[in-house]
């Protein structure tokens, strides 16, 4: 999974977006939505809509109110009631709870990633570990994700939920809500992640930080990707991803490749390669398509056509025999070294 990904709501609707369905009345229950404290290291904390979401920058992520390392005081976040979905800015890249001596320019490494087969090995010392022993799931909300497609230079494309033939993702969301309360706008990617809370050196409230947990590939995204996010696709699914009182083990379990094909489209390289741009032009299905070629047209054609020789002088003259380099050479090279001769 590439590291960049799209959000084009802003924390009221992404309340709304990710509520859930209560059991008691058949009604809705929206979600709480929560600032991330401020920090002296980082510059702004708070989240906007950023349809270009990168690695260190801070996107909504969706936790259950029951964490206790939201009840922290070093985290300044309002304890919330156990029936509630809290969503709140955390940044892209794992900081492990650990490093608690440590400034954030001393950690070179922060994951962005967290491959399953590594989270179910458990190690005892990973960056993981502290997010995994404290149950710290959480579910990463986005409007989809961009993945670089085709042989070099690669073409970026986003994939996303199929939405209803009315939802263009790079045009604003006016009243989403109808009369019952319940969210009729986009359907958001939700995406399994872990998180940890970390107070480091220096800092009197907590950053808290996430990982994407990434599956083998579905069939039909293989051609793009190796790994594909970890997707939650019901509200059943997310209720026992979040859940504090299931294991990490028996969660990571519930996670498998998506089947379902996502919803794609082109878009413009110059926008989303371009880590300042934030507007939805990024989101906008590009005008200049590039078909792209798989990895199964390039092998067709090393089988027609052979494979193409190296470009590289120095090892080609360094196979011949000595006596056939000189009809290598251009004929006036050749004379004047005749004539030295």
């Amino acid at each position: 999974m590439c590291g960049r990904t799209a959000c084009g709501l802003e924390p009221e609707q992404l309340c709304h977006a990710c509520q859930r369905r209560t059991k008691e009345n058949g009604g809705v229950s929206d979600a709480v939505w929560r600032d991330h404290p401020p920090l002296y290291q980082v510059r702004s904390t708070a989240f906007v809509a950023n349809y270009n979401l990168c690695p260190m920058q801070f996107g909504p992520v969706l936790v259950s109110g029951d964490q206790p390392c939201l009840r922290q005081k070093t985290s300044e976040i309002e304890p919330c009631s156990s029936a509630d979905r809290v969503v709140m800015p955390m940044m892209w890249g794992i900081v492990p709870g650990y490093c608690t001596n440590k400034t954030l320019a001393d950690l070179k490494l922060k994951p962005i990633n967290a491959r399953i087969e590594g989270l179910l090995g458990g190690k005892s010392n990973g960056p993981f570990s502290n997010a995994l022993n404290k149950k710290q799931r959480c579910v990463v909300v986005a409007d989809g994700f961009y993945e670089w497609k085709g042989e070099k230079p690669k073409v970026p494309y986003l994939f996303y939920p199929k939405q209803n033939c009315s939802v263009k993702l790079w045009e604003p969301e006016g009243e989403t809500v109808d009369d019952d309360g319940k969210w009729t706008g986009r359907q958001l990617l939700k995406m399994a992640g872990i998180f940890d809370c970390t107070l480091l050196a220096g800092e009197e409230r907590s950053l808290f930080s996430y990982a994407v947990v990434t599956v083998a590939s579905a069939d039909w995204f293989k051609n793009t990707h190796e790994r594909m996010p970890a997707i939650l696709d019901t509200d059943e699914a997310v209720d026992r991803w979040l859940d504090i009182n299931v294991s990490s083990a028996d969660a990571l379990r519930l996670l498998k490749p998506y089947q379902v094909e996502l919803g794609s489209h082109q878009v413009d390289r110059k926008f989303v390669s371009d880590v300042r741009c934030h507007s939805n032009d990024c989101v906008r299905p590009s005008a200049d398509v590039t078909p792209i070629k798989s990895p199964q047209d390039k092998k067709m054609k090393q089988k027609k056509f052979g494979t193409p020789p190296k470009k590289n002088l120095f090892a080609y003259f360094k196979r011949q025999p000595a006596s056939d380099v000189n009809d290598n050479l251009p004929p006036m090279k050749i004379a004047k070294k005749e004539e030295e001769d």
